[in-house]
Order: C-alpha cells, then structure tokens, then sequence
C-alpha cells in the first residue's frame, strides 16, 4: 500500500496534468478562433474605414506618441474614428476614443478596417495587411540598449524569432524617429524600406510646451507640498528579473534610505518600466516614497519632477527635453551591458553624474545647481545628439507627413523641409 504522502503526490501529478490539459485544450481553441477572424475579417477584398487603429503597450494604457498624434487629429478634426486597442475596457482613454477589446470579434474587424493603424513596438494580433491600409511605427523610445536585430542575435535568438520581426516590419509603412541616430538604427536594425520621419518624438511635444500653471495643477494633483523637491527615480528592468513580457522592479537602490538622505522636503515617484507594470511589482511605499509605476502618463511626472536618477533607461532621452538635471544610478554598468548590449559608452555621453552608491548619490543630488553648472555642455551634446527635432511641433508633422501626405517623408530629408 502506498503511504498518504505517496498517494498525494500521485493525486498532485494527476491534476497537474489535467491543467496541462486543459490549458492546452483552451490555447489551441483560441488560435482556432483567432485565425478564423483573420480569414473573416482580412479578406483581400474588404472595405477599409476611414478611421485609425491606435496600439500602445500592448493595450495597457493610451499613450506615448500615439496620444499626442490622436490629440493632434482631434485638434485638426481630421474626419477619422479613433480607435484605441486596450486589454480591458477599464483601460483610461482621451476624448474622442473608441475602445476595442484585444482578442475580441470587434477586434479583429477594426484592426483590419481601419485606414491607418499605429502602434509602438513589434506586431499587433490579427492584422492581415490590406494594400491600401498604412501602419505607422513610432517606436517607444530612444533606444540606449540593443534592439530589434543586435537584440536578437546578443541573446542567441532562433531563425524563427528573426524572421517573425521581418515579417513584422514588412507591415510598416513609415517610422518616426527623433533623431539621426535613431534614424541609422532603424535601417540597421529592422532593414527597413520604408518612409522615415524624422520628426522628433510626438510623446516629448507636450514637455515643450508645458507652462508653470501646468506643472503647479499636477504638482496639486500628487498631492506634493509647496516648496517640495521632487525626485523621479526611473530604472529600467534588468534581463536576470525578465519573464517574457514582464519583469520585477530593479531593487538595488534603497529609495527609503535615499529619501532619508536628501532630507524632510524631498520625495521620491518610483516608476518602474512597462514590463515592471505588467508584472505588477510594486514597492512598499510610504507618505514620501511613492510607487508611480501605474501611472499612466510619464509625461506628468517628468513635468513635476526636479531631477531624474535613472540608469539605463530611454527615460533619460525624453527627460532632457525639459533641460533639468539628470543623475545616474549606475552600480551595474558593466554587468547590464554584458547582459543586454549597448549602442555606446554611457560614461562618455551621459548629461549627468554617474554614481555607484547610495550615499554619494545624495551627496550629489544636494549639489544640483553644481552639477547643472559643471554638466552645462555635456547636456547641451547629448540634447544635440539625441533630441534635436523636440521643439513642440512633432505631432503636427508626423500627422502632417503620415495621415495628410500619404507619400511620407523621403528617407534623409528633414521633415522641416531642410536637406540633411
């Protein structure tokens, strides 16, 4: 006779393979159901909609440059329906937006009708290309760690994985870029043929064009004192802590002890990367300590913040258009770069000091008027370098050239009608 544990583990093991089951059973069931939607709703012969298909973050919230590009069609009351794909119907979404279930039938028949689709990163579920239809690829930032083909081949990816992003890329008709670096990598990294719109980014327009009225309205909104100093700590995510679409929030500074440091008047926002929001890793905050990582718009915590620590992050590109200062909390450098790879060597152009510890980075973030001072060129490169298009008017370009001139930017022009 078996033992009762014996007996348990043999029942575990039986449930465990019914779940196997059963999950299988289900998956298989909706890769069914998806491509019969795409073979009803991607027909050849359909009719396109006059409307634009917005996809950001894999639905989990409307923004980035697609919010800015469909504040911008709302203020030309351009006649287009606008669509916002989201995961859950209680995704927040602008004025204007027409929310579309992933997964659901409606789902399906928009992202395959509708004239223009936008998205921020790879492919969108469902989409079976129309000839008439125009996808615009605006990217989620500027990229400091390797993407698309320098990715894949750094982590050893299969033939199938590259040939899922060509085939990806294939769909894209035009992509924005903020800079020339951006543009060299667009062509290196996905081989693309397309229209380049060298814009700037439409998600950094509004930290242009923000005024003090507005900054005081969000400052009220968080609930920050007057007088208060305001410190955005914003990592990225590291490959060891990466599962798949997710990760947990990089824990090696100690943000309370940080808080601690700088005094009774700072505050710490916390805002982990996407991945980190989809893992749904959060920080034990407190009254002035606070995980931001929900928020839904990066921009209003840049607009509120006075200085940025970030590591690794696209944050420090965006950051920069607001010409305040930047640190760096750096204690890994060489182990990221190792991890993840790197298009250059961040000591040389960072507009900031890098630090390795938490005491010195207080140290340093007490002297801010110092470091702004000593960093005043190094700044003024790195904006030239990276942002030189980010003048508030991106937005009304990028429609311009996409949504009003269906040929696009030429590769190699500037959209401000200047030759390169």
């Amino acid at each position: 006779m078996p033992s009762e544990n014996g007996r348990t583990a043999v029942r575990e093991l039986a449930l465990g393979a019914q779940r196997r089951i059963r999950e299988a059973v289900i998956q298989a069931w909706r890769r069914g159901r998806s491509a019969g939607l795409v073979r009803l709703f991607g027909r050849r012969r359909r009719r396109l909609e006059d409307a634009v298909f917005f996809y950001v973050d894999l639905g989990l919230r409307a923004a980035d440059s697609a919010l800015a590009i469909h504040d911008e069609i709302r203020r030309r009351d351009l006649a287009l329906t606008v669509y916002w794909g989201v995961v859950s119907p209680a995704v927040a979404l602008p004025p204007g937006a027409v929310p579309v279930v992933k997964g659901s039938t409606a789902w399906y028949r928009k992202v395959n009708s509708s004239r223009y689709v936008v998205n921020n990163y790879g492919g969108i579920l469902g989409l079976r290309k129309h000839p008439e239809q125009r996808v615009l690829q605006t990217w989620h930032g500027t990229p400091y760690k390797f993407v698309g083909r320098s990715e894949l081949q750094h982590r050893g990816a299969s033939t199938r994985q590259f040939a899922v992003m060509s085939r990806e890329a294939a769909d894209w008709d035009a992509f924005v870029s903020p800079s020339p670096y951006m543009t060299t990598l667009i062509g290196q990294e996905w081989d693309f043929a397309g229209a380049v719109l060298e814009t700037g980014y439409p998600r950094n327009d509004r930290l242009v064009r923000a005024d003090a009225a507005e900054r005081q309205a969000l400052r009220s909104a968080f609930e920050l004192p007057a007088g208060a100093q305001v410190a955005l700590y914003a990592p990225t995510f590291r490959e060891h802590q990466r599962e798949g679409w997710c990760a947990d929030l990089f824990d090696g500074l100690d943000v309370e002890d940080l808080c601690s440091r700088l005094g009774p008047n700072w505050y710490v926002l916390v805002r982990g990367h996407g991945f980190t929001a989809r893992k749904g890793s959060r920080l034990r905050a407190g009254d002035r300590v606070r995980d931001v990582t929900g928020h839904p718009d990066i921009n209003d915590l840049y607009l509120i913040a006075d200085v940025l620590v970030t590591d690794y992050s696209s944050a420090m590109f965006d950051f920069a258009v607001t010409g305040k200062p930047l640190v760096y909390f750096t204690p890994d450098l060489e182990e990221f770069a190792a991890a993840r790879g790197v298009y250059f060597d961040l000591a040389e152009w960072a507009p900031g000091p890098m630090y390795t510890d938490v005491e010195s980075l207080a140290e340093g973030m007490l002297e801010l008027p110092e470091i702004v001072a000593r960093y005043r060129d190094r700044y003024a490169a790195f904006r030239a370098r990276f942002t030189p298009w980010d003048d508030g008017q991106a937005a009304a370009r990028v429609v311009e050239a996409f949504f009003a001139a269906p040929g696009g930017t030429p590769r190699g022009t500037d959209p401000r009608g200047t030759p390169q």
